[in-house]
């Protein structure tokens, strides 16, 4: 944990920080990555459920980026910007973030629109005044199953105020 003295934030980094890369075959229609045959990868972070709390019920904010780097699956926007199998996330507190809704993520960077054989990445930012959905513990996807797709998750620290 670190504070940011410029925000003002206490910040919570991620270990590890970047995945493997991960291919899921399946006949699935979604999975979640943490439930994944094998499970490749999971979300943990450098401070206890405790510290997490604590942290949750002293700040009014919360923020946190997850990075999806892809190579041949998208992420958000398919190639006729249709968000419909975006990839949804985990909340601390089971909530799920999507696209869409109440509890919704902005996209800052898409370049997995295209679904080509070069790795892309779309950046997702959860921003919230409910400080107990951060931080982001699984993802869902539902674009994979193809032995060409492939991806890595990039977790962010998640910042408090």
């Amino acid at each position: 944990m670190y504070c940011d003295m410029e925000t003002g934030s206490t910040c919570v980094q991620p270990k590890p920080g970047v995945s493997e890369e991960i291919s899921i075959k399946s006949d699935e229609k979604e999975m979640w990555v943490g439930e994944a045959p094998g499970s490749p990868f999971d979300f943990n972070y450098k401070a206890d459920s405790n510290q997490m709390s604590f942290l949750q019920l002293l700040s009014s904010k919360a923020e946190q980026t997850i990075t999806f780097h892809c190579f041949n699956t998208f992420a958000y926007m398919n190639i006729r910007g249709n968000a419909r199998k975006s990839l949804s996330f985990m909340a601390w507190n089971d909530l799920e973030i999507r696209h869409r809704g109440k509890s919704k993520y902005e996209v800052l960077k898409d370049s997995c629109a295209s679904k080509s054989s070069s790795w892309g990445a779309t950046v997702f930012k959860v921003n919230t005044d409910k400080p107990l959905r951060l931080p982001v513990v699984d993802l869902k996807l539902e674009d994979f199953g193809n032995p060409a797709q492939k991806f890595k998750i990039e977790v962010g620290q998640v910042c408090f105020s």
